[in-house]
């Protein structure tokens, strides 16, 4: 099963900002710049 998920993505107009592109984050079912959830990897331990 493949889970396409789209962020949304904020730009800092700031010039001084360090960070000028923020992405929108999920974190209580995907960790920052994670590929797979947490269920996906405990079921993939799982079997090995």
């Amino acid at each position: 099963m493949t889970l396409h998920v789209f962020m949304r993505r904020f730009m800092c107009r700031t010039p001084t900002c360090p960070r000028r592109i923020f992405a929108e984050q999920f974190p209580d079912w995907l960790p920052p710049r994670a590929r797979h959830t947490q269920r996906r990897r405990q079921a993939v331990a799982t079997l090995g």
